[in-house]
């Protein structure tokens, strides 16, 4: 096939119907609260990288203990997310 045969970008897929208000407004409040979750970890991470020197008793394995265990809340909280919701 040659360049000039190529279909443009965009072209090719099948188009569906639009987005009702309500589609949109949950993909809104999903993409929000995934977006939330993302902002604490990657806020999270750093400071305790950076300050885990200044911290009292504290060692690298706790710091990846506690970083697990923030990680197994935000899954265990996603995970029982739908079930609160019925």
């Amino acid at each position: 096939m040659a360049s000039s045969e190529t279909p443009p970008r965009g072209k090719g897929r099948a188009k569906g119907p639009p987005m009702s208000p309500l589609e949109k407004r949950a993909v809104s409040g999903l993409s929000f609260i995934y977006v939330a979750r993302m902002l604490g970890l990657f806020m999270l991470m750093p400071v305790l990288a950076l300050d885990n020197e200044q911290l009292r008793h504290s060692t690298p394995l706790l710091l990846g203990l506690a970083i697990g265990i923030y990680g197994l809340a935000q899954a265990a909280m996603s995970a029982s997310a739908p079930k609160a919701m019925q």
